[in-house]
Protein backbone atom coordinates (compact mmCIF):
# COMPACT_ATOMS: atom_id res chain seq x y z
CA UNK A 1 0.00 0.00 0.00
CA UNK A 2 3.20 2.19 1.23
CA UNK A 3 4.73 1.64 -2.11
CA UNK A 4 1.60 2.69 -4.50
CA UNK A 5 1.20 5.83 -2.29
CA UNK A 6 4.66 6.51 -3.64
CA UNK A 7 4.40 5.67 -6.85
CA UNK A 8 1.00 7.98 -6.98
CA UNK A 9 2.37 11.08 -5.25
CA UNK A 10 5.33 10.81 -7.54
CA UNK A 11 3.53 10.49 -10.70
CA UNK A 12 1.76 13.55 -9.46
CA UNK A 13 4.56 15.51 -8.40
CA UNK A 14 5.63 14.97 -12.13
CA UNK A 15 3.25 15.78 -13.91
CA UNK A 16 2.41 18.92 -11.76
CA UNK A 17 6.22 19.82 -13.06
CA UNK A 18 4.85 18.51 -16.82
CA UNK A 19 2.44 21.46 -16.59
CA UNK A 20 4.43 24.03 -15.27
CA UNK A 21 7.33 22.93 -17.86
CA UNK A 22 4.70 22.92 -20.93
CA UNK A 23 3.12 26.49 -19.41
CA UNK A 24 6.52 28.07 -19.39
CA UNK A 25 7.49 26.82 -23.06
CA UNK A 26 4.00 28.33 -24.59
CA UNK A 27 5.03 31.91 -23.34
CA UNK A 28 8.37 31.30 -23.65
CA UNK A 29 8.92 30.34 -27.39
CA UNK A 30 6.27 32.85 -28.89
CA UNK A 31 8.51 35.49 -27.74
CA UNK A 32 11.06 33.66 -29.66
CA UNK A 33 9.27 34.46 -32.67
CA UNK A 34 8.80 38.21 -32.30
CA UNK A 35 5.69 38.02 -30.04
CA UNK A 36 5.38 39.57 -26.75
CA UNK A 37 3.94 38.66 -23.26
CA UNK A 38 1.90 40.39 -20.80
CA UNK A 39 1.31 39.75 -17.05
CA UNK A 40 -2.68 40.82 -16.31
CA UNK A 41 -2.82 43.16 -13.24
CA UNK A 42 -6.03 43.95 -13.14
CA UNK A 43 -9.67 42.21 -13.40
CA UNK A 44 -10.65 44.48 -16.14
CA UNK A 45 -11.25 41.18 -18.41
CA UNK A 46 -13.07 38.87 -16.35
CA UNK A 47 -14.01 36.31 -16.48
CA UNK A 48 -12.20 35.24 -19.39
CA UNK A 49 -8.94 36.79 -18.31
CA UNK A 50 -7.82 37.10 -14.59
CA UNK A 51 -5.34 38.79 -13.00
CA UNK A 52 -1.94 37.22 -12.85
CA UNK A 53 -2.89 35.22 -16.30
CA UNK A 54 -0.44 36.09 -19.03
CA UNK A 55 -1.51 37.37 -22.35
CA UNK A 56 0.85 36.35 -25.24
CA UNK A 57 -0.02 38.47 -28.39
CA UNK A 58 1.09 38.12 -31.60
CA UNK A 59 2.28 41.85 -33.85
CA UNK A 60 -0.47 43.05 -35.89
CA UNK A 61 -0.96 45.61 -38.22
CA UNK A 62 -3.57 48.15 -36.87
CA UNK A 63 -5.48 48.00 -39.66
CA UNK A 64 -6.57 44.33 -39.66
CA UNK A 65 -7.64 45.08 -36.41
CA UNK A 66 -11.49 44.15 -35.96
CA UNK A 67 -13.97 44.92 -33.38
CA UNK A 68 -14.16 41.89 -30.73
CA UNK A 69 -10.82 41.12 -30.82
CA UNK A 70 -8.36 41.31 -27.20
CA UNK A 71 -5.66 43.42 -28.16
CA UNK A 72 -2.54 45.23 -26.54
CA UNK A 73 -2.30 48.93 -26.49
CA UNK A 74 -1.17 51.23 -24.87
CA UNK A 75 -3.27 53.07 -22.58
CA UNK A 76 -3.97 56.28 -23.39
CA UNK A 77 -5.01 57.35 -20.09
CA UNK A 78 -1.84 56.41 -18.38
CA UNK A 79 1.11 56.73 -20.88
CA UNK A 80 4.24 54.33 -20.53
CA UNK A 81 1.65 51.22 -19.45
CA UNK A 82 0.15 48.68 -21.42
CA UNK A 83 -3.76 47.60 -21.33
CA UNK A 84 -5.19 43.91 -22.78
CA UNK A 85 -8.62 45.35 -23.73
CA UNK A 86 -11.22 44.36 -26.35
CA UNK A 87 -11.61 46.57 -29.65
CA UNK A 88 -15.31 47.79 -29.00
CA UNK A 89 -15.79 49.45 -32.65
CA UNK A 90 -13.14 51.37 -35.18
CA UNK A 91 -13.64 54.73 -35.46
CA UNK A 92 -14.00 56.68 -38.36
CA UNK A 93 -10.74 58.97 -37.24
CA UNK A 94 -8.66 55.63 -37.27
CA UNK A 95 -8.81 55.30 -33.67
CA UNK A 96 -9.78 52.43 -32.25
CA UNK A 97 -12.55 52.26 -28.67
CA UNK A 98 -11.62 49.38 -26.42
CA UNK A 99 -13.41 48.19 -23.15
CA UNK A 100 -12.57 46.14 -20.38
CA UNK A 101 -15.14 42.83 -20.41
CA UNK A 102 -15.81 43.68 -17.00
CA UNK A 103 -15.79 47.39 -17.18
CA UNK A 104 -19.07 49.30 -17.82
CA UNK A 105 -17.58 51.99 -19.58
CA UNK A 106 -15.65 51.85 -22.54
CA UNK A 107 -11.60 53.72 -21.79
CA UNK A 108 -11.60 57.09 -22.82
CA UNK A 109 -9.70 58.47 -24.64
CA UNK A 110 -9.36 56.26 -27.81
CA UNK A 111 -6.33 54.21 -28.79
CA UNK A 112 -4.71 55.79 -31.87
CA UNK A 113 -3.38 53.19 -34.65
CA UNK A 114 0.24 53.76 -33.63
CA UNK A 115 -0.63 52.34 -30.04
CA UNK A 116 -1.56 48.94 -31.25
CA UNK A 117 0.98 46.63 -29.41
CA UNK A 118 -0.06 42.99 -30.49
CA UNK A 119 -3.20 40.75 -31.38
CA UNK A 120 -3.83 38.55 -27.97
CA UNK A 121 -3.83 35.30 -29.19
CA UNK A 122 -2.79 33.13 -25.85
CA UNK A 123 -3.57 32.92 -22.52
CA UNK A 124 -1.71 31.09 -20.06
CA UNK A 125 -4.08 30.78 -16.63
CA UNK A 126 -2.25 31.82 -13.35
CA UNK A 127 1.35 32.01 -14.92
CA UNK A 128 1.87 35.41 -14.16
CA UNK A 129 1.05 35.32 -10.04
CA UNK A 130 4.50 35.36 -9.04
CA UNK A 131 4.80 38.90 -10.73
CA UNK A 132 1.88 39.61 -9.82
CA UNK A 133 2.51 39.09 -6.07
CA UNK A 134 5.99 40.61 -5.97
CA UNK A 135 4.51 44.22 -8.12
CA UNK A 136 1.94 43.86 -4.92
CA UNK A 137 4.93 43.56 -2.13
CA UNK A 138 3.39 40.22 -1.49
CA UNK A 139 6.79 38.41 -1.46
CA UNK A 140 5.80 35.32 1.05
CA UNK A 141 3.35 33.69 -1.74
CA UNK A 142 6.34 33.74 -4.39
CA UNK A 143 8.48 32.13 -1.74
CA UNK A 144 5.90 29.36 -1.11
CA UNK A 145 5.25 28.96 -4.82
CA UNK A 146 8.90 28.20 -5.19
CA UNK A 147 9.56 26.18 -2.21
CA UNK A 148 6.66 24.41 -3.34
CA UNK A 149 8.04 24.05 -6.99
CA UNK A 150 11.38 22.51 -5.57
CA UNK A 151 9.42 20.25 -3.02
CA UNK A 152 7.39 18.90 -6.46
CA UNK A 153 10.67 18.45 -8.17
CA UNK A 154 11.77 16.30 -4.96
CA UNK A 155 9.10 14.37 -5.14
CA UNK A 156 9.41 13.74 -8.28
CA UNK A 157 13.09 12.77 -8.65
CA UNK A 158 12.67 10.16 -6.31
CA UNK A 159 12.98 6.71 -7.14
CA UNK A 160 10.90 4.94 -4.66
CA UNK A 161 13.84 2.33 -3.92
CA UNK A 162 15.63 1.79 -0.24
CA UNK A 163 19.10 0.90 -0.23
CA UNK A 164 19.64 -2.57 1.08
CA UNK A 165 21.29 -3.70 4.22
CA UNK A 166 24.87 -5.26 3.68
CA UNK A 167 23.15 -8.43 4.95
CA UNK A 168 20.79 -8.45 2.00
CA UNK A 169 23.73 -7.73 -0.53
CA UNK A 170 25.64 -10.75 0.78
CA UNK A 171 28.07 -9.50 3.05
CA UNK A 172 29.35 -6.20 3.68
CA UNK A 173 31.76 -6.24 1.05
CA UNK A 174 30.88 -4.66 -2.89
CA UNK A 175 32.53 -7.10 -5.45
CA UNK A 176 32.37 -6.74 -9.38
CA UNK A 177 30.84 -9.92 -11.53
CA UNK A 178 34.34 -10.07 -13.03
CA UNK A 179 35.91 -10.37 -9.82
CA UNK A 180 33.85 -13.02 -8.26
CA UNK A 181 34.20 -14.90 -11.60
CA UNK A 182 37.92 -15.03 -11.02
CA UNK A 183 38.15 -16.20 -7.59
CA UNK A 184 35.22 -18.57 -8.26
CA UNK A 185 37.86 -19.53 -11.10
CA UNK A 186 40.57 -19.96 -8.87
CA UNK A 187 38.45 -21.93 -6.24
CA UNK A 188 37.72 -24.41 -8.52
CA UNK A 189 41.58 -25.29 -9.82
CA UNK A 190 42.83 -28.57 -7.98
CA UNK A 191 45.60 -27.99 -5.44
CA UNK A 192 49.31 -28.56 -7.44
CA UNK A 193 51.10 -31.75 -6.14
Amino acid sequence: MFELLRIVVRGVAAATLACVGAMLLATLVPVAFGWDSQVVLTGSMRPRIAPGDLVVSAPVAPERVRPGQVVVVEDPARPGTLLVHRVVRRNADGTLTTKGDANSTEDLPAVSATGVRGLARLRVPKMGLPALWLREGRTLPVLGAFAALIALGRLARTTGTRPRHAAERGGGHRTSGVRATRVATQRTRPAPR
